[in-house]
């Protein structure tokens, strides 16, 4: 008599489970397929070039989006520097925004001022950090000359400095070059007085000073003067500078950055965690203004926020924990003594996710406030990191926060998704080097990489392929033994739960009693379904198929015998993606295995 079996698929990829202990809705491996929150597998989105590649060379430095803009920085053709460009949908093409460090970059949004103005977004890739307003400064009134000095911005050549002394302009440079055309100008451009030029010998600090004590603090718009032989340098006061312009007083050499408690930090290879002024961002002085170091006893590998208004500062052999909200009251504590995170692997989701020595970890808070535990989230892929080398291979990650999602990327194109119901691995064509997520004023989510060749992809967003080429998906799923492992049954026919909006070319292929030879073979067959139907008032126009169920099941036959039984699942198409849920087996009862 034919009995009915359903399984019901989910929980992603198990490769430390003996085989014969897994939960059937499990697999053995998945690649480009992904484990969605309610259950069963789906076939990944795919991904679509923004734009034309990026002017420069090498592989791209850094990507981000911001204030609806998509940004990319990568190094200048023949020169050892870099620049941030922009993307200009209107043009297709990539304009430059300013010069930077050749150095990956990593970034952070905030609002440090909390004006409308105020909205920033910082950077630092081995050099100095920078600052992008998403809008001109504002107009400020200003009531002494170091007031006005102060605010000015600007990039600075490397080994200048300037200050306000006794209403006095003095601009060093400690390479010893000349200092030549030094001129104040108002805000309408015209000038206001001018300085002397002053030769340098090549060894010794020059300086060149203005006096200002004859100026009025606000009519003060502009300052400019050239070093050596580098371009004109250009200081102005917010409301006339570019929107973009290094952190000059900061220190250059920095990786990693975020903000905390109303400062910008800064993190350094070689252990040292700065911070700037409260509110400020280009305030580091730490004798004046409550900016400060802090070191941590080990290289640094990443900073990134936590519950309970805490900053994890992620090293090479711990995870350390920063509590407080200035430096009154700063404790740094060892949350993970003996095992640290990789670099560019640390996101946030709900909580904070790291690769380390064995895998996928996350820290989760404790009862007690404040306090974090490790927990392994990919214990299940530990073979992967362990065995295989991917612990030492990672390139870069981001979360998807529609999806729940954490993903991280390594150096062949490979990479592994993660959800609260399991995770499974992906392999991109076009191999991501770095990688963000942000969001669209809109809130609608925006996920970005970057490859080796200076091409910019915007992961999801409708694309149902890899960049015009078609996705392969292959999915192995666990061996079933329908709870009889002592019994051979004969199985019959299969019939699978398949919802899709989707015209994919899937096939599957039964295999029996875990690679089996009593059974003969099966070939490879297609898994035929309809496109996915809607409900009233539920689904959305355009994105369901008349006439069609909601959810398809289809019959094939899968005639042979043994004490289990498992599929293999392969697509390759350019198509929306489709989720297999589960399926439903035929089958009769035989006899008690032999032996």
């Amino acid at each position: 008599m034919n009995k009915n079996a359903y399984i019901p698929l989910g929980g992603g990829i198990d490769l430390v489970t003996p085989p014969r202990q897994m939960k059937p809705g499990q697999c053995l491996y998945a690649v480009n397929y992904e484990c969605p929150v309610s259950g069963g597998y789906r076939r990944i989105a795919g991904y679509a070039a923004v734009g034309p590649v990026v002017p420069g060379e090498g592989p791209l430095l850094g990507v981000v989006t911001f204030a609806d803009r998509y940004y990319a920085v990568r190094k200048d053709t023949g020169a050892d520097a870099a620049t941030l460009y922009r993307y200009n949908s209107d043009t297709n093409t990539w304009d430059s925004v300013g010069a930077c460090h050749n150095g990956r970059y990593e970034f952070v949004e905030g609002n440090l001022t909390a004006t409308e103005k105020g909205r920033a977004l910082y950077g630092v890739g081995g050099g100095k950090p920078f600052q992008l307003l998403a809008s001109p400064g504002e107009s400020v009134e200003y009531q002494s000359i170091l007031g006005v000095v102060s605010a000015l911005r600007g990039n600075l050549p490397s080994g200048v400095v300037y200050i306000a002394s006794n209403d006095k302009l003095i601009i060093s440079d400690t390479k010893g070059r000349n200092i030549t055309g030094l001129g104040v100008f108002d805000k309408a451009d015209a000038s206001l007085t001018t300085g002397t030029d002053k030769t340098g010998n090549g060894d010794d600090t020059t300086q060149a000073e203005i006096d200002l004590s004859d100026q009025a603090p606000n009519s003060i718009g502009y300052v400019r003067f050239t070093v050596g032989e580098e371009a004109e340098t250009e200081l102005a006061i917010p409301e006339l500078a570019s929107p973009f312009y290094e952190l000059s007083a900061a220190q250059s050499g920095a990786q990693f950055i975020a903000l905390h408690a109303n400062h910008l930090f800064i993190g350094f290879p070689s252990g040292s965690l700065q911070h700037s002024s409260i509110g400020k961002p280009n305030s580091w002085n730490a004798a004046v203004g409550g900016a400060g170091e802090i070191g941590v006893g080990q290289p640094i590998t990443g900073l990134l926020n936590g519950r309970g208004g805490t900053l994890h500062i992620l090293c090479r052999d711990s995870i350390k924990t920063l509590y407080g909200s200035s430096t009154a009251d700063w404790q740094l504590k060892i949350t993970i003594p003996n095992s640290g995170a990789k670099p560019y692997s640390a996101q946030n989701l709900l909580q904070p996710y790291f690769i380390a020595e064995r895998g996928i970890t996350n820290l989760q808070a404790t009862d007690q406030f404040g306090d974090f535990q490790p927990l392994q989230a990919g214990a299940m892929l530990e073979p992967l990191f362990t065995e295989d080398g991917w612990a030492d291979r990672v390139v870069c990650s981001v979360i998807s926060k529609r999806r729940a999602q954490y993903r991280v990327f390594f150096d062949d194109g490979s990479g592994v998704y993660m959800s609260p119901t399991g995770a499974t691995t992906v392999l991109f064509p076009d191999a991501p080097v770095v990688a963000h997520s942000g969001e669209l004023d809109s809130g609608e989510e925006v996920v970005l990489f970057g490859d080796a060749n200076g091409q910019v992809y915007r992961l999801g967003n409708n694309a149902d392929s890899f960049a015009g080429s078609p996705i392969s998906a292959f999915l192995t799923l666990a061996y079933t033994d329908l709870r009889k492992p002592a019994e051979r049954k004969r199985f019959r026919r299969v019939f699978w739960d398949v919802r899709s909006g989707s015209n994919a070319d899937i096939t599957f292929r039964p295999d029996f009693d875990f690679g089996g030879i009593e059974s003969a073979p099966h070939l490879r067959q297609t898994l035929s379904f309809l496109l996915g139907g809607g409900l009233w008032d539920v689904a959305r126009w355009d994105e369901f198929a008349w006439s069609a169920p909601v959810v398809g099941q289809e019959a094939h036959d899968i005639t042979g015998s043994g004490t289990s039984i498992n599929f293999a699942i392969y697509s390759s198409s350019i198509s929306p993606p489709h989720e297999i849920l589960g399926y439903d087996l035929t089958y009769s009862d035989r006899r008690l295995r032999r032996g």
